[in-house]
């Protein structure tokens, strides 16, 4: 009996350590959630997150909570931030920094924008850390790299940009030509000391007629050699097989657009897919440039509370583009994807590619290309992303991932970002309904944290 008495008080120790986590210090406990924690592993619940100084301290269960805070979280919900990782910004850069903070956006990744320099990423940069400004993390790419007359330089000319709504290139846009490969050594060392994480590399020769100018193996391979050497990475915009291979040939580090076509799946395709996986290259789905074109032909989609959200310029420049954007993408749509018409079922077997990616080992991500075209507006268009991902066939617990720690990991910044892990930063969103039963639940919001602090929503008008 007596040997038994120290194995008793063992036990009892180890029972109260589970029943109180010492977090006597903690800013903020969120107690009674639901944990869907971004890892992939199932559902928690009656689990409480205790955060210090911006990170998450304790996650456990504890009935003596101690904390400065203590919001109860019974009912709820609680995810990871969601990354943004296919973005543009347009000219109204706060703005649409908070709207992305309203629908859960806790990191943007800009992959080049035409308008906006090192100089100002920086400073957006300044403001978000010091909580001057509603902004998720920022995280950016070079200007876009490409040669004259290819699909980026094209718009240059454009009145309207082609097809790209708020962008509108211009002639004194922040763009890269080549003209000889003596100019990337400086492209890359401009990027670098711009504060760029990598180098934003358009192989794109199109999608849509007028087929113009592709860039060069040569160049592809000359840029992604340079870059590395000064240790950026190169993300690539590609649109067909042709521009894959091209980018694995020269070791792109990924591939920021997927591409446009629903049948890419024959026997001569397998072995791209399995150099990707080999290589860990991950591809960013990009799935709203297509269901983009399909919002002039269900007008219903506009009448969502959610766009309640956006000002009235950013709808009325969508309106007013309209007739030419719908006579545009019809025909390509249809060609492309061979589409009977707008009912977004129809883009189902497009959309089941990425279930087929991510079950052979791709790193999925999702990305919206927020500025690329009309209707693709600041944070409501990711969670319709990841709405085309369920279409396809994805659980919601991959889906999750997809916008979270496959995000960070393709950013290598998961020691920090992507997951609730104890150590990193409390990047989180309080759902009111449950996104495993439909992942649109993600759109049930009731708090956004950033670094442990609930974040300013932007209030709607009923109308």
């Amino acid at each position: 009996m007596k040997n038994l008495i120290p194995l008793l008080l063992l036990l009892v120790a180890c029972n109260a350590s589970k029943q109180q986590i010492n977090v006597s210090q903690s800013d903020l406990a969120i107690t009674n959630i639901t944990l869907i924690d971004g890892t992939g592993s199932e559902a928690q619940e009656n689990m409480t997150i205790f955060i210090k100084d911006g990170r998450i301290l304790n996650i456990g269960r504890s009935e003596d909570i101690k904390a400065d805070s203590i919001i109860d979280g019974s009912g709820k919900y609680l995810i990871p931030g969601l990354f943004e990782s296919h973005f543009h910004f347009p000219h109204e850069r706060k703005r649409d920094l908070r709207q992305l903070i309203h629908f859960g956006v806790t990191s943007v990744f800009n992959t080049g924008s035409s308008h906006t320099s090192y100089d100002m990423m920086k400073e957006l940069i300044r403001l978000e850390q010091t909580d001057s400004i509603v902004s998720p993390h920022i995280f950016y790419t070079s200007y876009y790299v490409t040669i004259p007359g290819a699909q980026t330089a094209k718009n240059i000319a454009s009145d309207t940009g082609i097809l790209t709504g708020n962008i509108k290139i211009k002639e004194d846009s922040n763009i890269y030509l080549i003209k000889s490969e003596d100019d990337i050594p400086d492209f890359v060392s401009e990027a670098k000391n711009g504060g760029a994480s990598a180098m934003k590399l358009t192989i794109e020769d199109g999608p849509a007629p007028p087929i113009v100018d592709r860039i060069s193996q040569e160049y592809v391979d000359r840029i992604v050699d340079e870059a590395h050497k000064q240790n950026l990475k190169v993300f690539a915009h590609i649109s067909d097989t042709v521009e894959l291979k091209m980018g694995l040939l020269a070791g792109v580090d990924g591939f920021v657009h997927s591409i446009t076509s629903k049948d890419w799946w024959g026997a001569s395709h397998q072995g791209l897919v399995k150099q990707m996986v080999a290589d860990s290259i991950p591809m960013v789905t990009t799935n709203m440039i297509i269901k983009s074109g399909f919002y002039p032909f269900n007008p219903q989609w506009r009448k969502s509370e959610e766009w309640q959200v956006y000002e009235e310029d950013q709808i009325t420049d969508i309106e007013e583009f309209e007739p030419v954007f719908k006579k545009s993408v019809e025909p390509m749509l249809k060609h492309y994807l061979g589409l009977k018409d707008f009912n977004i079922k129809q883009l189902k077997p497009y959309m089941e590619n990425f279930k087929r990616l991510k079950d052979l080992g791709v790193l999925v991500v999702a990305g919206s290309d927020v500025g690329a075209l009309a209707y693709i507006l600041p944070g409501h268009s990711l969670h319709e992303e990841l709405q085309l991902l369920q279409l396809g066939g994805m659980q919601p617990t991959e889906i999750i991932q997809c916008a979270t720690l496959n995000a960070a990991k393709m950013l290598e910044v998961d020691a920090d970002y992507g997951s609730i892990e104890k150590g990193k930063v409390a990047d989180m969103i309080l759902l009111d309904k449950n996104p495993l039963e439909d992942i649109s639940n993600t759109l049930s919001i009731n708090t956004v944290f950033k670094r442990g602090k609930k974040q300013p929503r932007i209030k709607i008008s009923k109308k």
